[in-house]
């Protein structure tokens, strides 16, 4: 996936520089049937627009081993790596996040993961719960993800029996319009009531996982006590 930023509702050209590294000699990759190219080269794909799609091949010693699609996505991309993910405890993964709407890249580092919901587990598309963290994992890593608060704990609802993946986003974006804050105390606004989401894409473990709504916690934080 290539996040892209803003001026892509309608075709344009796109260009960019290609990084990759591979663990074994002889591979290389090529795009839209072309010969490979070398890493670090500059790439011009064309007029791209979102949603548009690049076909990706994976060369070894001049063959075509394999094939893949480029998506160019208006979206936060959200890459997620788990050996093993259960309701309960969080176990170690990593997180990566970026996105050209906002900005964004953040490369992989350590998190803590695990199931999110209870009834909601039985379904085939399920919800996680993210902690991120320092090297060390006891020590929460704090981060101002896509212009949300700043925070350690974060969820990836996915929104299963709510196709559009808007009804939660739209319903706590025109309470926070209505009122903006969680409480009044000592002649001042206190906290914010409610939670913002993001859609995105995700990727667990390589592979697609479809699109997410990446969420702030209810807790004590936002409500500012």
């Amino acid at each position: 996936f290539v996040p892209l930023g803003a001026g892509f509702q309608a075709p344009a050209n796109y260009s960019a520089a290609v990084q990759y590294k591979l663990d074994e000699q002889g591979y290389a990759l090529g795009f839209m049937g072309q010969p490979p190219v070398t890493a670090g080269s500059n790439v011009d794909f064309g007029s791209i627009e979102y949603g548009s799609k690049v076909s990706v091949q994976l060369y070894n010693a001049g063959a075509i081993v394999d094939s893949y699609d480029l998506v160019f996505t208006n979206v936060p991309v959200v890459a997620l790596k788990a050996e093993t993910i259960v309701d309960e405890p969080k176990l170690p993964g990593q997180f990566s996040l970026a996105s050209g709407q906002f900005n964004q890249n953040i490369p992989f580092g350590p998190m803590g993961i695990e199931f999110r919901g209870q009834t909601s587990q039985q379904f085939e598309k399920k919800s996680f719960s993210i902690e991120l963290q320092e090297a060390d994992p006891l020590v929460e890593r704090e981060i101002r993800l896509l212009e949300m608060r700043k925070d350690g704990d974060w969820l990836t609802d996915a929104t299963y029996r709510d196709t559009t993946y808007v009804r939660n986003i739209v319903s706590m974006d025109i309470y926070n319009a209505m009122r903006p804050f969680a409480h009044y105390t000592e002649g001042s606004g206190k906290g914010q009531p409610a939670i913002k989401g993001r859609v995105v894409e995700l990727v667990l473990n390589e592979r697609y996982h479809g699109v997410y709504i990446l969420e702030e916690k209810v807790d004590r934080k936002l409500s500012g006590v």
